[in-house]
């Protein structure tokens, strides 16, 4: 038994994964992810280093720098 095409289009759709779920997003949204997701690794990191006996600047210049890291990856890859 196959369900009935709907005359509408298809708003939610399961996806096969997390990588479907990525691919799903439209560029703009997935460059924001993709920014979110190095600043949320560089945060974790500048945590690590401040729990280690890092000073009190280890997590906002760990973050900045994950940044501007994901910024020159994100430009050699080619995105925006």
């Amino acid at each position: 038994m196959s369900l009935p095409s709907p005359d509408y289009p298809l708003i939610f759709t399961r996806a096969a994964g997390p990588a479907a779920v990525y691919d799903s997003l439209s560029e703009p949204m997935r460059m924001l992810v993709s920014r979110l997701a190095v600043l949320v690794a560089g945060a974790l990191v500048g945590v690590a280093i401040y729990a280690l006996g890092g000073g009190p600047l280890a997590v906002p210049l760990a973050a900045v720098g994950a940044i501007v890291i994901g910024e020159v990856v994100f430009l050699a890859a080619g995105g925006d």
